[in-house]
């Protein structure tokens, strides 16, 4: 409903009777004593006007809100007139025999008063003839006989009225789907396109007038939305039919040869395994060895985070393309994979959870200032024995009833420990970090790591379906390491992360031999070399291209690459252009991207206000709710494994968010679509509706979601009294809703 006052321009009006700001005519405002009597003088006077206003088949919606508002010129306080606005306007037009017809229903209030009144008159037959004269006289009643016989002439109920208009839209977006669009695309196209479509021997007709069209035009670069709104009617009653979709990119043969050479670098770059040593040079000179057409290539950003022996490392690239007068940006990122120590599994027994409890534990010492333990046969052979039996029987006490140490044999030491942990009932996995954390909480356990007499160290994890345990045993031995290499043979490394690969073997005067992983968290660096605090009379040195690193900066627990400014902060926090702090939108814009629901369209640039499609919104929110895997066919036959919304389509369908065997990825997402997608996300709970919106009726299929959605905080709706449920939605307002209703 589009609602009008009176009040500002007609007191405007009130104190000077002259037109002023291009209104052609001056109402004169008249005083009342109550709000009743402005309301029926104003309607008295709009019948009036009425009556001697000329309608003809050019008569719009606009014109009859102008006499509305010249009639409703009656006050209470001098300043502000009545309210109104236009309920229902239907116009058919005449033709040169029969006449046409304009019949609107309208309100008009002030304060609690409120009057309204349905007018109607005909238009005469634009043969000249006048539809009151004698022996042919045609009424708006007459004419809608004659006019309009695919509504008026059948009796439709309410309920048939909405099964044809069901059918009618049903048809009309099966026909939007396959419709090609353009930037010429007009809504005189879309309303043809909407009529053909419309089943044969429907009741439902297309009102031209009363359709509302918009078009964002495409460029080379930048996809652009065709959308109209189809007012439909049927018998009494109307509805209205969205339809939208994007055109593709303008197609130059420029542009041709400049996406060759993309996809051809894509591909290039794709087919090198990137590892910490990788450079973008090296990336960029695979692509450009790659161009086919010319095309000029270069880096408008570039970031690496390297891969450590903890995590996955990653790069994010901007790069330029430019070909002609034509430029194109695509961004590149990729994950690196973990690094991982090389173990001496074939000379003991051992896994990773064990090594890395050892190297977590000479971090600690190393912390103490206490010579590192080293790992030996002996030991592990008896935690192998000892795993099992912590899970039977958690305690020192053997279930045999003897003690622990009973366990190491091949092994002459002077003083003993041990400590074990047992996972927790709801979890039976061996995470290192948390059991390196609950022993150090412990003064006992830490004890025991921190024992400065003791020099070797064995380590068992054990996990099955009932339990899991760790456990660490500790000897003291009588002498020290005579002799230590490296399991590799080198003393002198490429890298950092090539010397913590490697690992140390120690051997003693008795013939012991225990191994240690290598960490720049216990190295001891002295004159560009690095050494380790182990008790030995022969310590080692280890080198780094014979001078150590230099091209490397160390920063908390990663390696990073030297970045400008720019660059990094592109990768840590929110840097667009486009998006200002003042913008409602810049938050969500932030979450969004440090959760990795979305990036920039740019290294510089959001796109808030550019459309968000179907497949956007989906993926956006499965990546929300933590890119779920879904173990089903995929029902789509517009959708590949290769496209980047794969996963977020299947996940969709297994919802019930999209149904049927297309998936329509590039189709706008209206506001009612975005708040259903995020209601069934939620569950689809039962919300009661509250009828607060004149656009969404308590049976739409979106009644519920908006409810919900309102409830929520999710969005107030574009009005007091409109949701707008089928207005389109940019990016900026997709982020905002996401984390209204996910933060």
């Amino acid at each position: 409903m589009k609602k009008f006052f009176a009040g500002v321009l007609a007191a405007a009006v009130f104190l000077s009777p002259v037109a002023q700001y291009g209104i052609d005519t001056a109402y004169a405002m008249t005083k009342v004593s109550d709000s009743q009597t402005a309301v029926d003088k104003s309607l008295e006077a709009f019948k009036a006007l009425f009556e001697k206003e000329e309608i003809t088949n050019a008569y719009t919606r606009d014109n009859l809100e102008d006499l509305l508002y010249g009639a409703c010129n009656y006050t209470v306080d001098g300043f502000v007139g009545c309210g109104f606005s236009v309920e229902s306007f239907k116009l058919v037009d005449a033709t040169a025999s029969e006449a046409g017809y304009l019949k609107a229903t309208v309100i008009i209030d002030m304060n609690e008063a409120m009057e309204g009144a349905e007018v109607q008159k005909a238009i005469p037959p634009l043969g000249g003839t006048d539809p009151s004269e004698d022996g042919d006289s045609t009424t708006a009643d007459d004419a809608d006989t004659k006019k309009d016989t695919k509504t008026e002439t059948v009796n439709i109920s309410e309920s048939d009225a909405k099964k044809e208009f069901a059918a009618a839209k049903s048809a009309i977006n099966s026909a939007m789907f396959d419709f090609e669009v353009s930037n010429d695309t007009t809504l005189k196209d879309i309303i043809a396109m909407a009529k053909k479509a419309i089943p044969s021997g429907s009741h439902v007709t297309v009102v031209d007038r009363e359709c509302s069209f918009n078009i964002v035009k495409a460029s080379t670069t930048v996809n652009g939305t065709v959308s109209a709104t189809i007012q439909l009617v049927c018998g009494d009653y109307e509805d209205r039919c969205p339809a939208a979709k994007t055109i593709e990119p303008v197609v130059t043969e420029t542009s041709k040869l400049i996406d060759e050479d993309r996809s051809l670098v894509g591909e290039a770059i794709d087919q090198i395994l990137v590892t910490n040593r990788t450079t973008k040079e090296e990336l960029l000179a695979a692509g450009q060895k790659a161009v086919k057409n010319g095309t000029k290539l270069s880096w408008k950003s570039f970031v690496m985070i390297k891969a450590t022996y903890e995590e996955d490392g990653h790069y994010t690239g901007y790069l330029t393309f430019e070909l002609g007068e034509e430029t194109r940006e695509t961004r590149f990122d990729d994950s690196i994979k973990m690094l991982e120590r090389d173990m001496p599994t074939d000379k003991i027994s051992l896994n990773k959870q064990e090594w890395e409890i050892l190297r977590m534990t000479n971090v600690e010492r190393n912390k103490s200032k206490e010579t590192l333990l080293t790992m030996i046969p002996a030991l592990q052979d008896a935690c192998d024995i000892r795993e099992p039996e912590i899970a039977q029987v958690f305690s020192h006490t053997r279930p045999n009833g003897q003690n622990p140490f009973t366990t190491i044999t091949d092994l002459k030491y002077v003083k003993g420990g041990e400590n074990i942990y047992k996972c927790d009932a709801n979890s039976h996995d061996v995470i290192p970090s948390k059991v390196m954390n609950g022993w150090m909480n412990s003064p006992g356990h830490r004890a025991n790591i921190l024992t400065e007499d003791f020099d070797y160290m064995g380590v068992g994890v054990y996990e099955d379906k009932s339990a899991g345990t760790a456990l660490q045993l500790f000897a003291g031995v009588a002498y020290q390491i005579s002799s230590v290499v490296t399991s590799s043979g080198k003393t002198d490394y490429i890298d950092m992360d090539a010397l913590q690969k490697d690992y140390l073997i120690c051997s003693t005067l008795d013939g012991q031999v225990s191994y240690l992983p290598l960490d720049d968290d216990y190295l001891i660096e002295k004159d560009g070399a690095y050494t380790v605090n182990i008790r030995s009379s022969q310590p080692i040195m280890l080198t780094i291209g014979g001078k150590g690193a230099t091209n490397t900066a160390k920063t908390d627990d990663k390696t990073s690459a030297e970045l400008d400014p720019a660059a990094a902060s592109q990768l840590t926090g929110v840097n667009f252009g486009d998006v200002h702090s003042s913008d409602y939108f810049a938050t969500a814009v932030k979450w969004a991207v440090d959760k990795n629901i979305t990036m920039g369209t740019t290294a510089t640039t959001f796109s808030p206000s550019e459309t968000c499609t179907r497949a956007q919104i989906l993926t956006f929110l499965w990546r929300a709710v933590g890119s779920p895997s879904v173990d089903t066919a995929n029902p789509f036959t517009d959708v590949s494994a290769s496209d980047y919304y794969y996963g977020a389509a299947l996940w969709a369908s297994q919802k019930g968010m999209v149904t049927g065997n297309k998936f329509a990825a590039d189709t706008p997402c209206t506001r009612a679509s975005t708040v259903t997608y995020m209601w069934q996300n939620a569950g689809a709970p039962e919300t009661a509706v509250s009828g607060k919106f004149g656009d969404v009726s308590a049976t739409a299929d979106c009644a519920q979601a908006v409810a919900w959605a309102i409830e929520n905080g999710v969005t107030s709706g574009t009005s007091d009294t409109t949701f707008s449920p089928n207005d389109i939605c940019d990016r900026g307002q997709i982020v905002t809703f996401l984390n209204r209703a996910l933060k």
